[in-house]
Protein backbone atom coordinates (compact mmCIF):
# COMPACT_ATOMS: atom_id res chain seq x y z
CA UNK A 1 0.00 0.00 0.00
CA UNK A 2 1.00 3.61 -0.60
CA UNK A 3 0.08 7.00 -0.88
CA UNK A 4 -0.40 7.90 -4.43
CA UNK A 5 0.65 11.47 -5.42
CA UNK A 6 -0.71 13.41 -8.31
CA UNK A 7 2.44 12.92 -10.57
CA UNK A 8 1.68 9.21 -10.49
CA UNK A 9 -1.80 9.06 -11.60
CA UNK A 10 -1.09 11.82 -14.08
CA UNK A 11 1.98 9.85 -15.88
CA UNK A 12 -0.20 6.52 -15.46
CA UNK A 13 -3.16 8.41 -17.52
CA UNK A 14 -0.27 9.75 -19.89
CA UNK A 15 0.65 6.29 -20.66
CA UNK A 16 4.33 6.80 -19.86
CA UNK A 17 7.14 4.29 -19.23
CA UNK A 18 6.96 5.56 -15.66
CA UNK A 19 2.82 5.80 -15.38
CA UNK A 20 3.43 1.74 -16.33
CA UNK A 21 5.39 1.38 -13.32
CA UNK A 22 2.84 3.17 -11.28
CA UNK A 23 0.20 0.82 -12.46
CA UNK A 24 1.40 -2.11 -11.90
CA UNK A 25 1.94 -0.78 -8.25
CA UNK A 26 -1.64 0.41 -8.12
CA UNK A 27 -3.50 -2.65 -9.41
CA UNK A 28 -2.28 -4.89 -6.75
CA UNK A 29 -4.11 -2.88 -3.75
CA UNK A 30 -5.94 0.07 -3.02
CA UNK A 31 -4.20 2.41 -2.07
CA UNK A 32 -4.37 6.34 -0.43
CA UNK A 33 -4.75 9.57 -1.64
CA UNK A 34 -5.34 13.11 -0.94
CA UNK A 35 -8.23 15.05 -1.56
CA UNK A 36 -5.88 17.94 -2.78
CA UNK A 37 -4.49 15.65 -5.33
CA UNK A 38 -7.99 15.16 -6.88
CA UNK A 39 -7.84 18.83 -7.07
CA UNK A 40 -4.59 18.80 -9.31
CA UNK A 41 -5.84 16.01 -11.15
CA UNK A 42 -8.59 17.59 -12.15
CA UNK A 43 -6.96 20.90 -13.10
CA UNK A 44 -4.62 19.19 -15.45
CA UNK A 45 -7.35 17.48 -16.81
CA UNK A 46 -8.65 20.42 -18.06
CA UNK A 47 -5.51 22.32 -18.86
CA UNK A 48 -4.86 19.82 -21.12
CA UNK A 49 -8.18 19.29 -22.90
CA UNK A 50 -9.66 16.21 -21.02
CA UNK A 51 -12.84 15.70 -19.43
CA UNK A 52 -11.65 15.43 -15.66
CA UNK A 53 -14.54 12.96 -14.69
CA UNK A 54 -13.09 9.85 -16.69
CA UNK A 55 -9.87 10.21 -14.51
CA UNK A 56 -11.34 11.12 -11.27
CA UNK A 57 -13.52 8.22 -11.52
CA UNK A 58 -10.36 5.80 -11.92
CA UNK A 59 -8.89 7.50 -9.01
CA UNK A 60 -11.55 7.03 -6.52
CA UNK A 61 -12.29 3.52 -7.85
CA UNK A 62 -8.61 2.52 -7.11
CA UNK A 63 -7.84 4.51 -3.92
CA UNK A 64 -9.31 5.57 -0.77
CA UNK A 65 -9.33 9.30 -0.33
CA UNK A 66 -8.48 11.25 2.42
CA UNK A 67 -9.39 14.91 3.38
CA UNK A 68 -6.71 17.37 4.89
CA UNK A 69 -7.69 17.89 8.27
CA UNK A 70 -6.53 20.61 10.56
CA UNK A 71 -3.68 18.35 12.56
CA UNK A 72 -1.87 17.61 8.82
CA UNK A 73 -2.53 21.00 7.74
CA UNK A 74 -0.36 22.45 11.14
CA UNK A 75 2.48 20.03 10.54
CA UNK A 76 2.53 21.00 6.74
CA UNK A 77 2.56 24.68 7.55
CA UNK A 78 5.15 24.15 10.38
CA UNK A 79 7.46 21.76 8.37
CA UNK A 80 7.60 23.75 4.83
CA UNK A 81 10.53 25.83 5.86
CA UNK A 82 12.70 22.94 6.40
CA UNK A 83 11.33 20.95 3.73
CA UNK A 84 12.41 23.69 1.19
CA UNK A 85 16.02 23.47 2.58
CA UNK A 86 15.51 19.97 0.96
CA UNK A 87 13.78 21.04 -1.67
CA UNK A 88 13.65 24.46 -2.55
CA UNK A 89 10.22 23.84 -5.13
CA UNK A 90 8.27 22.01 -3.01
CA UNK A 91 4.60 24.10 -2.69
CA UNK A 92 2.50 24.07 0.25
CA UNK A 93 0.12 21.26 -1.10
CA UNK A 94 3.15 19.13 -2.03
CA UNK A 95 3.91 19.29 1.86
CA UNK A 96 0.21 18.60 2.89
CA UNK A 97 -0.07 15.55 0.71
CA UNK A 98 3.84 14.80 1.94
CA UNK A 99 2.70 15.41 5.22
CA UNK A 100 -0.14 13.05 5.14
CA UNK A 101 1.96 9.98 3.45
CA UNK A 102 3.88 10.59 6.56
CA UNK A 103 0.56 10.55 8.89
CA UNK A 104 -0.61 7.72 7.28
CA UNK A 105 2.87 5.55 7.65
CA UNK A 106 2.87 5.15 3.70
CA UNK A 107 5.70 6.03 1.31
CA UNK A 108 4.25 8.64 -0.90
CA UNK A 109 4.94 7.18 -4.62
CA UNK A 110 5.64 9.80 -6.84
CA UNK A 111 8.59 10.89 -9.32
CA UNK A 112 8.02 14.49 -8.72
CA UNK A 113 11.55 16.24 -8.55
CA UNK A 114 9.98 18.48 -5.69
CA UNK A 115 9.90 15.02 -3.46
CA UNK A 116 13.32 13.87 -4.77
CA UNK A 117 15.39 14.26 -1.43
CA UNK A 118 12.71 13.39 1.53
CA UNK A 119 12.73 9.87 3.38
CA UNK A 120 9.25 8.25 3.36
CA UNK A 121 9.57 8.61 -0.19
CA UNK A 122 9.16 6.09 -3.28
CA UNK A 123 10.80 8.02 -6.19
CA UNK A 124 9.93 6.65 -9.56
CA UNK A 125 12.83 7.72 -11.69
Amino acid sequence: MAFIDSWAWIEMFRGTEKGAKVREIIKNEKNLVSSLTLAEISFWSLKSGFDPEQYLQVVKENSTVIDVDQKTAEIAGKSLISLRKKSPGIGMIDAIIYSQSLLSHLDLLTGDSDFKNLSGVEFIG
